[in-house]
């Protein structure tokens, strides 16, 4: 046993030193390609200053549309984003509405591309397009959790403007994300601050299995008993 372990050590050596090698590769090639769009700025706003400015250069790997696309979600949606001036802001969308479509024509499986596309969408209050990318977003990635949230978040603050197919993946999306460890909590906290959203997560909840149920009460008094520990008590 000793000696097949002695003639066998040095192929375990160069096998470890080539996983490395190519670990460092990926992980370098990743940098190369990211850092004309990351070192344009220090932080969160440069880089939106960066897109806004229409002068970014992402790199042609996923990761790396990843993060231009991150930043396209805070202009969107964080209060940064929000506190822009309003010509600065609409410039900036503009340049992710751009890369956001570019994103996906050119990988067309791009779950993520389509979900910035939507939420650009609901910027510009374009129905049709909102409806078409959550609809493809979905379709593509209908089992990711976190792409559920978002997009349950963005059909939930424009509902009224959803067409019947796009509703029918928004129930879909919701029901995962009911079944789901994660999802259940975002669900029972949604359903706890927002009476509007309790009829109909009510009527998704029914279709389930009894223990699924129970879960998801489990997981609502959890959210009401937090939320009544963080209330402060009335003198």
């Amino acid at each position: 046993m000793t000696g097949r372990r002695a003639r066998h050590s040095p192929g375990l050596v160069l096998l470890s030193l080539t996983s490395l090698l190519l670990a460092a590769g990926s992980a370098y090639a990743l940098f190369a390609e990211s850092s004309p769009y990351l070192f344009a700025g220090n932080g969160l706003a440069q880089r939106i200053e960066v897109l806004a400015d229409g002068q970014f250069h992402p790199g042609l790997s996923r990761p790396a549309h990843d993060l231009v696309l991150d930043d396209c979600v805070a202009v969107a949606s964080s209060l940064y984003g929000l506190a822009m001036p309003t010509e600065r802001r609409n410039a900036a969308l503009r340049t992710c509405s751009s890369a956001a479509t570019g994103f996906a024509e050119s990988s067309p499986t791009y779950a993520y591309a389509y979900y910035v596309e939507a939420l650009l969408a609901a910027e510009h209050t374009d129905s049709g397009a909102l409806n078409a990318a959550l609809s493809t977003s979905r379709a593509l990635a209908p089992t990711e959790q976190w792409l559920a949230e978002l997009r349950v978040k963005l059909a939930e603050d424009h509902l009224a403007q959803l067409q019947p197919a796009a509703i029918a993946g928004h129930e879909a999306d919701l029901a995962l994300l009911v079944v789901s460890q994660r999802g259940i909590r975002v669900i029972a906290r949604r359903y706890a601050a927002l009476a509007g959203f309790r009829e109909r997560i009510t009527a998704i909840v029914e279709t389930l299995p009894p223990e699924q149920q129970r879960r998801f009460v489990a997981a609502l008094r959890n959210e009401i008993a937090a939320r009544r520990a963080s209330t402060p008590a009335t003198p």
